[in-house]
């Protein structure tokens, strides 16, 4: 019984020791790929960065056009994968060679509200609209900032400027703006948006209004 109970407790340590092993190599592999992909990165804002900016006239349209579509395919590259480290780091290299450079303010606000920095969001919300007072998404994301910090007045507003500049999220725009009437008890006022949501699409209207507002019909 001595004999099979310590080859079971042996057995158990070498399963225990190869998956530690295992892991291991594992996290070797992902650290890898990790330096593989910042290498990448640098090279490729290396590629970019050629020329400086800093102090010329960039007041003329679309003159860094190239520039800039080579910087938003960058940075959106990690916003898909979610990688908000690379995403800010591309950001500012982005603004330190093109400080006008809208879209990459938009981005620092989008990467800040993945990790709760909302009053970062609207800090680069708000300059971002300085700099292109038409980009929907930018009222957006400032909008959706106000709402987490209750300040559902300006949050309210900034989401009927996205609605009105056609942000590609207007259900959602239609339906947070809804949520901010209930949280200051205007009940008709926030149906009606969640009507609004739901013509766009919104599924989570559709199921909030019957809900919350069918069954007490």
């Amino acid at each position: 019984l001595i004999a099979a109970e310590k080859a079971q407790l042996e057995k158990e340590l070498a399963e225990k020791e190869a998956k530690e092993k295992e892991r291991q190599l594992a996290e070797e592999k992902r650290k890898n790929l990790i330096e593989l992909e910042k290498k990448k990165h640098e090279e490729y804002l290396a590629e970019i960065n050629v020329v400086d900016y800093k102090g010329k006239d960039i007041s003329s349209e679309n003159k860094f056009k190239e520039q800039e579509e080579l910087f938003i395919k960058e940075i959106e590259k990690y916003v898909v994968n979610k990688n908000w480290d690379l995403v800010i780091e591309t950001c500012n290299a982005a603004i330190e060679q093109i400080p006008n450079f809208y879209w990459a303010y938009y981005r620092l606000s989008t990467a800040e509200g993945n990790r709760g920095n909302f009053e970062n969001v609207i800090k680069y919300c708000s300059k971002s609209i300085e700099l292109n007072s038409d980009f929907a998404e930018s009222f957006y994301n400032r909008a959706t900032a106000n709402f987490f910090k209750k300040n559902y007045q300006d949050a309210i507003s900034d989401y009927e400027k996205s609605i009105e500049l056609e942000s590609s999220n207007i259900a959602e725009a239609y339906f947070n703006k809804g949520l901010c009437f209930q949280k200051l008890d205007l009940n008709k006022k926030a149906y009606r948006e969640f009507l609004k949501a739901k013509d766009f699409g919104s599924k989570k209207a559709e199921e909030l209004i019957i809900l919350q507002y069918m069954n007490k019909q």
